[in-house]
């Protein structure tokens, strides 16, 4: 598998971890040190940081995560992958949207040979219905 397909395989697993509730599961396909940048939050820094911001978020029921614009660009051992999202979920009984961009560097870790999410962050559009 190139390269290119194994991070776009990486960002599928990722999504239907997010959609199934498994958010939590995600941390797999992320390096010790990885840094997100968070909307009105700003830097959760380290995976044991991030972890704890997971656990920390009210439980959503997530409909669905469509992505589109997917884009990924690779140079020797590291990687930009970026992509426009729109959100599903449950607001109570009512479903909402919310749509933005997001963006991921990734590093390949040499020994393993295995991509690695260094750093995540997003940006959530001014409309959302």
């Amino acid at each position: 598998m190139n390269d290119e397909c194994e991070i776009l395989r990486i960002h599928r697993e990722w999504i239907g971890l997010e959609e199934s509730g498994k958010e939590e599961g995600i941390l797999k396909f992320c390096s010790r040190d990885v840094v997100w940048l968070v909307p009105g939050l700003g830097e959760v820094q380290g995976i044991e940081a991030v972890r704890s911001y997971l656990i920390a978020q009210p439980e959503t029921v997530i409909v669905s995560i469509d992505t589109f614009n997917v884009a990924v660009e690779v140079s020797n051992e590291l990687a930009v992958k970026r992509a426009r999202f729109c959100t599903t979920f449950m607001d109570g009984a009512t479903e909402a949207k919310v749509r933005g961009t997001h963006i991921w560097t990734l590093r390949k870790d040499r020994q393993e040979g295995q991509w690695q999410v260094t750093s995540v962050a997003w940006v959530i559009d001014a409309e959302t219905s």
